[in-house]
Order: C-alpha cells, then structure tokens, then sequence
C-alpha cells in the first residue's frame, strides 16, 4: 500500500486512476477535510490493481474502505488487493439516495464471498426554519444537571459503547472528545453524584449539524434526558448559524426513529449500506 501524503496527492491519485480507466463508480464520500486530516496522522493509504483503486482509512482496530471501480472489474483482483491491507476488519460504506447510486459492485462483493452485509442506516432531516424553538425546552429532570465541566472520557467511551456499534459507527478519539470539549458541542447530563447519565455530539460542517452518538445510561432512562440533549442541541446549533439538521440511525431502531420523526425530521431517503469484510 502507498501513504496518501495530502489533499493533492489524493485528488491526482483519483485522477489518474479515472483517466486510464475511463467512467468508474465508487463509494467514496470523504470530504477534503477529512482527506487533509487523515493523511496528515498517516492514517489514509491507497492500493491500485487492474480496474480497481482501493482507499483505505485506518482506525483503532477496523478500517474504513472506499473503491473506485470500472462496471466490469473483477472481483478476485478486489480480493488480492484487500489481502494488501492488513488483519484488520474493513467496513464499507455505500450511500445511495432514492435508490440512485452504486448498487453493482456492493452485490459483487458479497457474491463473490468479499464481503457480507452488516448494518443499514437511514438519514432523517430538519430544515431550523421550520422549527418552532419556544417548545424545545431543555430543563432536566430533578437531580440531574448539565455538567460543561465533565472531562471523563473514559466513562463516556464506557456510556458509548453501551448504545452503540462502535465499529459501525467510530467513536470519537480523545483528541476529537477534548476539540468538542473546548466549542461546547459534546453535552454531559450528571445525577446529584456527578456520575455521567448522558452523553451526546453535535458536529457542525458549514450550514448542516450532524446530531450523533447520543446515550443515555441504562439506569437513567425514562427520565426525558434524551428530549432534553437533543432540544439543547437545536438551540446551540441555530446560535451557530445552522440551517439544518442531519441525523442518522439504523433502519430498524423504530424507537429513535419515531423519537425524531416527533421533533419534526423526515427520511430524505438516502440509505447507507454498510458491508464488512472480515479479516
């Protein structure tokens, strides 16, 4: 595998590969920030054979794998490639709206034994000039409290990891947890004994605030802490100038679903599929 070393040598790598190869389909979704950020920590590698491009983002103990392909490629030169890439599992991601989108090679994959099916999410929207803010009333429960000041991330990574999947969805890293920290944009809820009840981020890119990795502990529920973080939430999102909301969640979590389809949001219908292959 080659390292990425920035921006540039990605987009001239894509390039490159779509100029010998002519019209090519893909899953890749990686914004140039993430690019900047992930070849910066030496963390993006990319690994090319015939008809095929590989992108493979490293993580703690999973990877992340985008590909650039022709419509005829073969499936077992994807599966020498992949070999290349290490023992770690690998998760792809393929994101497709109103059924548009790369729906061949995800099929392939699986056929050929690659990769098998793991988790689908559904991604609801709300645009904040259709919200009525008076009703988002963020009061918590008796015997509970906002806590700016809670710095445990060991205890929120414990909460996290309760609720969610963490090679599905990567958890913050520690670095990511002090960053949100320092803006305000990670909510902490503690009971009367400062132990952590709930836990959310709320990450903002221009005018779109991504609401994610919200978790409420097993013995703190039913308390409406939920309601609570996520209509604070929508008030530090429009003082940061949001328009709109995105929230993402499995297709079959009715419960969150339903909850968000209450505060007003609606599938815009874009699915992702996430398929791993297992090392």
């Amino acid at each position: 595998m080659t390292e990425i070393k920035d921006l540039l040598h990605f987009n001239e790598t894509v390039a490159g590969f779509r100029r010998r190869n002519g019209k090519v389909v893909s899953n890749c979704f990686l914004m140039p920030d993430e690019i900047t950020k992930l070849s910066s920590e030496g963390k993006l590698f990319t690994v090319e054979g015939s008809g095929w491009l590989l992108i493979i983002s490293d993580s703690t103990d999973y990877s992340n794998l985008y590909y650039y392909t022709t419509e005829d490629s073969d499936t077992e030169e994807a599966k020498k490639l992949i070999a290349q890439a290490g023992d770690r599992d690998l998760f792809i991601d393929i994101v497709t709206k109103n059924s548009r989108g790369d729906k061949a090679t995800p099929a392939k994959l699986i056929e050929a034994g690659i990769a098998e099916p793991y988790k689908n999410y559904v991604r609801l929207q709300q645009f904040i000039k259709d919200m009525d803010f008076d009703k988002y009333d963020a009061t918590l429960a008796e015997g509970y409290y906002w806590a700016e000041d809670y710095d445990n991330y060991d205890e929120a990574m414990k909460l996290w990891k309760l609720g969610l999947d963490e090679k599905s969805t990567p958890l913050p890293t520690k670095e990511s947890f002090l960053k949100h920290k320092e803006d305000g944009s990670i909510l902490f809820i503690v009971d009367k004994d400062n132990n952590l009840a709930a836990v959310y981020v709320i990450s903002i890119s221009g005018n779109q605030s991504l609401l994610q990795h919200l978790c409420v502990s097993p013995e703190h529920r039913r308390k409406r802490l939920g309601d609570s973080m996520i209509y604070k939430s929508f008030h530090y999102s429009r003082d940061k100038g949001v328009k709109k909301f995105i929230f993402w969640a499995f297709e079959d979590n009715i419960p969150i679903l339903n909850l968000m389809k209450r505060f007003g949001f609606v599938e815009d219908g874009t699915l992702c599929e996430q398929l791993i292959v297992k090392k």
